[in-house]
């Protein structure tokens, strides 16, 4: 039986085991708020829904510069 990965803050994961992780873009950050909060029988705030957007575009910004250090 599939047993989902659980994160263990004590135990961080491996260079190797974050190879294939990227951060969420805005699109998804902003769309994982608005699912998260909805499951909880919400509707997110634009406030809430700015600061996601926000997260996302610090992440974008992440990515980019990782790509051009390469």
């Amino acid at each position: 039986m599939y047993q989902p990965y659980k994160y263990d803050p004590n135990n961080p994961l491996s260079e190797e085991e974050l190879q294939f992780t990227k951060p969420l873009s805005s699109y998804h950050t902003k769309r994982f708020a608005s699912l998260s909060l909805a499951q909880q029988g919400k509707q997110i705030t634009d406030e809430e829904l700015k600061k996601a957007e926000k997260i996302g575009k610090d992440n974008e910004k992440k990515i980019i510069n990782k790509i051009k250090n390469k």
